[in-house]
């Protein structure tokens, strides 16, 4: 990029689609491509439609069927370069991105090792009397047949 390099990392991929169901069954489709990936992600403008997206947005990996390695890289380049000029105009395509890939990736070095360091999330609310939360238990059978017995046969003859 104008800007400096970015760190990425290559995988060759190779998917194999067959059925052995199909008439032509010997067939097998194989699809071959090179995935690309920037853990801190090559920034480009928000598309700017909704109050979410106006900052800034990044580009953190995909995937392109061609031959080599060099020509994933272009393409990803040229993507970056593709989305900075429909969402920032020609002068963000051709100009350099403020930040230098070096702050960006200390930045995403740094909030990994905060997530890492910090604690496990604590509950949201203390539950002080559980009695509000939980329902009571339920009435065991013998429980139900003598309420209704004193319903119905009053609590004298309940009792015999």
């Amino acid at each position: 990029m104008l800007e400096g390099d970015y760190p990425v990392v290559l995988q060759r991929e190779r998917q194999t689609w067959w059925r052995p169901r199909w008439p032509w069954w010997p067939f097998r489709t194989v699809h071959e491509s090179w995935d690309v990936r920037c853990d801190a992600g090559i920034p480009f403008p928000g598309k700017g439609t909704m109050s979410y997206n106006c900052g800034e947005d990044g580009l953190y990996g995909t995937a392109f069927a061609v031959e080599t390695p060099e020509e994933a890289c272009a393409k990803f380049h040229d993507r970056v370069v593709e989305y900075r000029k429909k969402y920032g105009g020609k002068r963000c395509a051709e100009e350099p991105w403020p930040q230098a890939p070096a702050d960006r990736m200390r930045e995403y070095e740094e909030r990994l090792r905060q997530r890492r360091d910090e604690p496990p999330a604590q509950a949201v609310m203390p539950v002080t009397d559980p009695s509000k939360y939980f329902f009571p238990p339920r009435a065991t059978q013998q429980e139900i047949l003598d309420s209704l017995a004193k319903e119905t046969l009053g609590a004298t003859d309940a009792t015999k």
